[in-house]
């Protein structure tokens, strides 16, 4: 995978392909084929050019989190990786308390 360079996020192709992935996974994965009466298709359209204008990683993972948020499903979310990170830090930490 491209980054620009270390801690400097993510490039636009690199921001394209983590879009097309996500979308990918809905469409493969996704219990309902009908995705609770969205067109996933449409969202695939309205959201790319969007991801292409994101400033930065910031509001490229909150595009991404409103356009899993389409499907109306509660346990769907998208993790940017520092949080992810993060989180997985914290765990570790605990796991000799």
């Amino acid at each position: 995978m491209t980054r620009t360079h270390q801690g400097a996020g993510l490039t636009p192709a690199l921001r394209t392909q983590v879009f097309q992935a996500i979308w990918t996974r809905v469409r493969d994965t996704h219990w309902d084929r009908r995705y609770g009466g969205v067109d996933w298709n449409a969202v695939r359209a309205r959201y790319a050019p969007r991801v292409k204008a994101a400033r930065d990683d910031r509001a490229f993972y909150a595009l991404m989190q409103q356009m899993v948020g389409e499907l109306r499903q509660s346990h769907f979310n998208v993790i940017p990786p520092d949080v992810f990170l993060a989180g997985e830090a914290s765990r570790r930490s605990g796991d000799g308390e």
